[in-house]
């Protein structure tokens, strides 16, 4: 019997309604998708409510959720947190680490789920690579020499729990930051061969601003399959002081556009629920003495 492609993703209930866009927009531009999700997700790191899985599962039938077992690795996260003061809102994305042990599986597609589908993306699935990721950009200074981790691909190689051994025993010193699981998959990969997605798949927010025109003509000129909002979250209250909070509405438009068109029952209040508590967390920060210091 021949080993399966699954997708791998890290959801946590503050991030349902980037599953919602993320996942009914993959299957709206891919009617093909029928494989396996598994869905990581930790009771202290990003946590996920029985009631949410439940919701989840209603969007796709195949989803499978796993508790993350994360002690293997603790002492890199601990070791980060030393070296980079790694903030806490980065911790979830330590856990699509746990992909790498899907022994199983002949291909893991990672994705993100701050994303918004808007085209195919059989490729993903197809890519020939045993590692593969999109090339950072930047919307001034163009290619970075990193990739970011909102998309992978994964082949077999490197699910023989040999890689996620790998990983976790990996120097801090030799990474650049601390963006968790990012950090750790760059200073990995690059050095051992890998392959380089078209940026078509994992294209930021950040690099379609207003300014250059309509959205919708901005991205399919540059045929774009997958808009990530890396960053700010579009289903949360835009704080002032964040970098994407202004200049990017178009793109904000298009996820907010597709989140109304796949809200079911109950989803646009708890979003908005959700967008208040984290607003009144933001105003609290600001009030408090110990901030900017």
């Amino acid at each position: 019997m021949s080993r399966p492609t699954v997708l791998a993703t890290v959801c946590s209930d503050s991030f349902e309604p980037g599953f919602i866009v993320a996942f009914n927009s993959l299957l709206e531009h891919n009617p093909w998708f029928d494989l396996e999700v598994r869905v990581l997700w930790h009771p202290a790191l990003s946590p996920l409510s029985h009631d949410a899985q439940e919701r989840m599962s209603r969007v796709y039938d195949r989803l499978t959720f796993i508790e993350a077992d994360l002690d293997q690795q603790r002492d890199i996260r601990e070791r980060m947190i030393s070296e980079f003061r790694t903030q806490s809102r980065l911790f979830p994305a330590f856990l699509v680490l746990e992909a790498f042990r899907f022994t199983d599986a002949d291909r893991v597609v990672a994705l993100d789920l701050d994303v918004l589908v808007i085209g195919d993306v059989r490729e993903l699935f197809d890519c020939g690579d045993q590692f593969a990721a999109v090339e950072a950009e930047h919307a001034i200074g163009g290619k970075r020499g990193f990739f970011n981790s909102g998309v992978f691909v994964a082949g077999a190689q490197h699910l023989t729990g040999d890689t996620y051994s790998d990983l976790v025993c990996l120097p801090v010193e030799n990474m650049k930051n601390g963006w968790a699981d990012q950090a750790i998959l760059n200073s990995y990969f690059p050095e051992r061969g890998m392959g380089w997605l078209p940026n078509r798949f994992n294209s930021l927010r950040s690099l379609h601003p207003d300014h250059l025109g309509d959205i919708d003509m901005v991205l399919g000129n540059r045929d774009i399959r997958i808009l990530h909002f890396a960053g700010l979250k579009p289903w949360n209250a835009k704080e002032p002081q964040h970098p994407h909070a202004n200049g990017f509405d178009g793109a904000d438009r298009l996820w907010s556009d597709a989140f109304c068109r796949y809200a079911c029952d109950g989803d646009m209040e708890r979003m908005l629920t959700g967008r208040e508590q984290r607003l009144r967390q933001w105003a609290e920060k600001q009030e408090s003495p110990s901030f900017g210091q």
